[in-house]
């Protein structure tokens, strides 16, 4: 599809937030358009869960990610931050696993609307270059048409198989009007709501979508 429908929306830095330090990295990533190998470090607060899906780190005991999760039991539920490879060495990484977790009460499962979910990992992590928290965006942020963003996670390598390192794909925010009639055009149904936001290329030819299930959408 020519774009993609984001409902969990962060900030690098520079946003309003409660939180005493987020959005911080010693690692920057690429100016590259298009999907690559991420720098160790340069995603910090990327979370992976249970191997399947993508999260964000928010604090230092909790996360947000896609309220699929509840299809598991939360005390199979395993976090990982600071990961950069599926395989082999991870000197970075730090596991927890899940003690409770909290979701969205209007979640809908067939439209995806309200896909959110909160974690609590069973015991802090200790921020380093590796492991930091995002800054999650203040309630009245707008985003332009055409603002840069990032969308991380490990997802299809192009071979029909998922990607052993870590991969980033810049793109733009696309304006939820136009984003909606793309998205009636093309798949002849109104699927974009005011509580999401659209990113992507309306040529295609980089696909989100191969990132990760449930990836977040990350605005610089």
């Amino acid at each position: 599809s020519p774009c993609l429908k984001c409902l969990s929306l962060f900030f690098f830095s520079g946003c309003h937030s409660e939180q005493p330090a987020c959005g911080s990295r010693a690692v920057k990533s690429s100016n590259i358009t298009g999907g690559q190998h991420a720098t160790p470090g340069s995603w910090p607060w990327y979370a992976e869960v249970n191997s399947l899906f993508g999260g964000s780190l928010i604090t230092d005991q909790w996360v947000l990610t896609t309220a699929s999760i509840t299809l598991f039991d939360f005390s199979s539920i395993e976090v990982y931050l600071g990961r950069h490879s599926k395989s082999g060495s991870n000197p970075n990484e730090v596991n927890r696993s899940v003690v409770n977790f909290t979701c969205h009460p209007e979640f809908n499962s067939s439209t995806r609307e309200n896909d959110i979910c909160l974690l609590k990992l069973s015991a802090p992590v200790n921020f380093t270059d590796y492991i930091q928290p995002i800054c999650l965006a203040s309630e009245n942020s707008t985003f332009d048409n055409e603002t840069s963003s990032w969308v991380i996670g490990f997802g299809d390598d192009g071979n029909d198989s998922l990607a052993n390192t870590l991969q980033e794909v810049r793109m733009k925010i696309v304006e939820n009007f136009k984003c909606k009639f793309i998205y009636e055009d093309y798949f002849r149904i109104a699927v974009v709501t005011e509580n999401e936001i659209c990113a992507g290329f309306e040529a295609g030819g980089i696909d989100p979508c191969q990132v990760n299930t449930s990836s977040c959408l990350f605005v610089m």
